[in-house]
């Protein structure tokens, strides 16, 4: 989309683009949500239970850190689906307002 004075031009290929980097962007969000899965447990494995506090730091940051990620990639996926379906409103307006100019036209009168 672009902006000029007084005027607002949609690209319906520059929605779909957007789209698919919101949704790339949830999908890398997705995978790199379990990168640090298990690191309070390798804690407590190889520390024992002497470093409980820094075990439950790591645990709580491993759930922190889900559920920022799931929050994320939510929003991510909620704006790709914002802009496919105004994608798909804006070609049906644009197609139906096509039609109905096409249907005003009488060539050759």
């Amino acid at each position: 989309m672009t902006e000029g004075p007084g005027e607002l031009q949609v690209s319906p290929a520059h929605l779909r683009e957007l789209s698919d980097k919101q949704n790339r962007a949830a999908h890398q969000i997705a995978a790199a949500t379990t990168l640090t899965n298990g690191v309070a447990a390798e804690v407590e494995r190889t520390h024992g239970r002497v470093c409980a506090p820094a075990f439950a730091a790591a645990a709580a940051a491993e759930e922190a850190r889900v559920k920022a990620c799931a929050a994320v990639q939510s929003v991510s996926e909620a704006f790709a689906g914002s802009l496919e379906l105004a994608q798909a409103q804006y070609l049906t307006t644009d197609a139906n307002a096509r039609d109905e100019l096409d249907g005003m036209m009488h060539p050759g009168r």
